[in-house]
């Protein structure tokens, strides 16, 4: 235990006390800047990101004490530490931000913004919807089928006009860290290699920023060492290789988020029908503390497809005078990237590392491994979600229940690439594979990085 304190104690040194800013900054920014951001907090606050890491952390903490519980307390201590002997930071000083140590809740708060930060859907899904409304059948089509549906992510942005600016596009000024989007991802097989051993390469493709994304850090202790890519204030490395294996990582961009227009009962407004009954909207008060202001009081809602974001997303009320709730897959499961990213880390095999990956719920995440054994991959790790034939994901639906999720296809169905003949297996944000798009719908991109690096593999020679 001593020694993956010092372990994890060198790494938080390595960090510094720029791992506290994106979480005081997301969820107690209003305290700091004022009304300027208050929507941003109420944005949110409705979606209950906060309770969901409190679930998260609850469940965590409440299980049986295994090594990644041992060593998230253990890495725990060590920022703590820092907190409360460190040198409070620049920026901390400037803002008059006071200490406050660190909680397991803080480290899954990170995971729940950083899940917030790849999800399109928010964006693209009312643009979508509005364009369908005013342009007709015709023109939607053009956009979302043409070249595999991937063009409609590109497409939103040539045609800024057909809506006014929307909540999540609006908050992207005031967010502590940029949106990033675009990464690449390789792995080629002995065979076709000068060293004669498996070669990995992965690009995040993620802009230079501060506070950054990426902390790159060495762990040594007896009987582990490892190199990888981690995340301020996040324990364990989304990416990085061992003695005998390493992975990547890019973002996969499937569709596990959907937008329901909820009937209300004429007699009572606080019930919304759901398939054969009348089901009661939850209530959750929530109390803001604004800079040089009086605290803003808010209701948030939810139904039983999840928060009621029309609430706190305009776009919605200028479409309906229905109430709007999201289904997001993220807040449907316990946060579990805790355990998984552990287990990413120290699986001792091919068959142990597909099983981390299989817990992996949202965000999706397209996995390239490589082992020292000869062994490449490429998984798609999430939770796909089945709906309805008649459903278009892209769509505001029918929150009634005909157009309700149908469950989560089993993760043995994920589209995957295990030790392929062609030597090599590549992932660019790209459809996980032609024939699945349909099963899986997304906002992957458009294919030419994917085309042009699967070129240069197949001219190489083996």
């Amino acid at each position: 235990m001593k020694i993956l304190k010092r372990i994890f104690w060198s790494l938080v040194l390595l960090i510094g006390g720029l791992l506290l800013f994106v979480s005081v900054f997301l969820f107690f920014q209003k305290e700091l800047f004022g009304s300027k951001t208050l929507d941003v907090d109420k944005f949110f606050r409705t979606l209950g990101i906060a309770q969901h890491a409190e679930k998260s952390a609850q469940i965590f903490m409440s299980g049986p004490d295994t090594q990644t519980k041992k060593d998230v307390l253990a890495y725990l201590e060590g920022v703590n530490q820092y907190i409360t002997r460190g040198r409070s930071r620049l920026e901390f000083m400037m803002l008059k931000i006071p200490k406050e140590t660190f909680t397991v809740k803080d480290l899954f708060l990170i995971v729940d913004y950083i899940s917030f930060n790849f999800q399109m859907g928010f964006k693209t899904d009312p643009l979508l919807t509005r364009m369908h409304d005013k342009l007709g059948d015709e023109y939607f089509k053009d956009i979302q089928y043409s070249h595999t549906r991937a063009l409609k992510r590109d497409s939103i942005q040539l045609i800024p006009t057909i809506s006014e600016l929307s909540i999540p596009v609006e908050l992207e000024k005031y967010l502590p860290v940029s949106i990033w989007s675009g990464s690449n991802s390789w792995a080629i097989s002995s065979s076709r290699s000068i060293s004669g051993k498996p070669l990995l390469s992965n690009d995040t493709h993620i802009g230079i920023q501060q506070p950054a994304v990426w902390y790159e850090a060495y762990l040594e202790c007896p009987g582990f060492r490892f190199y990888g890519n981690f995340l301020a204030g996040f324990p364990f490395a989304p990416i990085g290789h061992t003695e005998h294996h390493g992975w990547g990582l890019t973002m996969l961009e499937n569709d596990d988020i959907d937008f329901f227009k909820e009937k209300v009962s004429p007699d009572d407004t606080t019930l919304v029908y759901s398939k054969d009954h009348w089901d009661k909207i939850s209530f959750r008060l929530e109390t803001i503390k604004v800079k040089d202001s009086a605290d803003v009081k808010i209701n948030c809602r939810s139904t039983h497809h999840g928060p009621i974001c029309s609430d706190v997303m305009p776009e919605f009320q200028r479409m309906t005078n229905a109430p709007v709730s999201v289904c997001w897959t993220f807040l449907n499961f316990n946060n579990n990237l805790m355990d998984a990213t552990w287990k990413l880390a120290h699986a001792n095999n091919l068959p142990e590392f597909r099983e981390a990956v299989s817990m992996v719920a949202a965000p999706g995440l397209n996995i390239v491994y490589a082992d020292r054994f000869d062994n490449i991959a490429r998984y798609t790790a999430a939770k796909f979600v089945i709906r309805p034939d008649s459903v278009s994901a892209d769509m505001l639906l029918d929150g009634s229940g005909k157009d309700d999720w149908l469950g989560y296809y089993d993760f043995s169905v994920n589209p995957k690439e295990e030790n392929p003949e062609l030597g090599f297996v590549l992932s660019c944000n790209n459809p996980p594979s032609l024939d699945s798009m349909n099963l899986f719908p997304g906002y992957y991109v458009p294919e030419d990085r994917f085309a042009r690096l699967k070129h240069l593999m197949g001219e190489a020679e083996v």
